[in-house]
């Protein structure tokens, strides 16, 4: 989406709400809890209220089909149980149908890993030829 790089590249555990005292390592359960299947998928933690283009991300997100939302926050939340949290970049490529590619590199003696999440799908306001 064009907007991509209208949100952060990355989540790390120091942008994640905290409770009072906690360390930037430490992850409050209430995170946690915004990752179970309940919740939708843009609950706030990725995309917040405060970002520009806040209801088009969470619009986009949650039309997402829902596999492929339960493949992020799955992700989102085995990132966040790891200790240290892993870090992970989020990257969007113009698709025609939706597809999703995760990779996960592990730490190196010279550089630190981290998860990527890459969504393809079309542009967002170029519906599907089978939605119309």
């Amino acid at each position: 989406m064009p907007s991509a790089s209208s949100i952060p590249d990355h989540v790390e555990p120091g942008d994640a709400p905290r409770e009072r005292g906690a360390s930037p390592r430490v992850i409050p359960f209430a995170v946690f809890i915004l990752f179970i299947a309940i919740e939708p998928l843009a609950a706030g933690v990725v995309v917040q209220p405060k970002m520009a283009l806040y209801s088009q991300w969470t619009d986009y997100l949650n039309r997402l089909p829902r596999s492929m939302q339960e493949a992020i926050r799955s992700t989102i939340y085995h990132a966040l149980s790891t200790s240290p949290p892993t870090q992970i970049t989020f990257a969007w490529a113009a698709g025609y149908d939706y597809e999703l590619t995760i990779w996960d590199a592990p730490d190196t003696r010279q550089t630190r890993g981290g998860i990527t999440i890459l969504i393809k799908s079309r542009y967002p306001d170029d519906p599907h030829p089978l939605s119309r």
